[in-house]
């Protein structure tokens, strides 16, 4: 059997579904968007449930690794590898109450960052010839 939980892309809240492939590390996640951006390294995240039961929001997934769309398709998809490994997972947390606030994106690690190239010169002296 197979299940889907409600999730979003982190920092911009486009909504969908996600859920397994059938292998051990990848997810797929459905936008119902199908116009919505998406990119690889976006970062996804629970939408929650009414009254936080049985999903609370904010909880961090997984990031996108690819993007599946296919012109008139009414969804758009994404290949997510999540953050644990479910086969060596030793240690969970259940959250016993919901959250007063929706925590958003504060739980998410933090994004990776991509250095941005600058100009540099270097100058090597070079021996100035003898005079004497």
């Amino acid at each position: 059997p197979s299940s889907k939980v409600g999730a979003r892309i982190g920092g911009k809240g486009e909504l969908g579904f996600i859920g397994g492939t059938g292998l051990p590390s990848e997810l797929e996640f459905e936008l119902f968007d199908p116009i919505a951006e998406i990119n690889k390294g976006d970062r996804i995240v629970t939408w929650g449930s009414e009254n936080g039961r049985p999903f609370v929001p904010g909880v961090p997934i997984g990031e996108v690794i690819s993007i599946k769309s296919s012109p008139g398709l009414l969804t758009k998809s994404a290949r997510v590898r999540p953050y644990v490994k479910l086969s060596t997972l030793d240690l969970v947390s259940v959250v016993v109450e919901q959250p007063r606030i929706d925590p958003r994106d504060s739980l998410l690690p933090p994004a990776p960052i991509t250095p941005t190239p600058s100009p540099s010169i270097s100058i090597i002296p070079s021996p100035s010839p003898s005079v004497e």
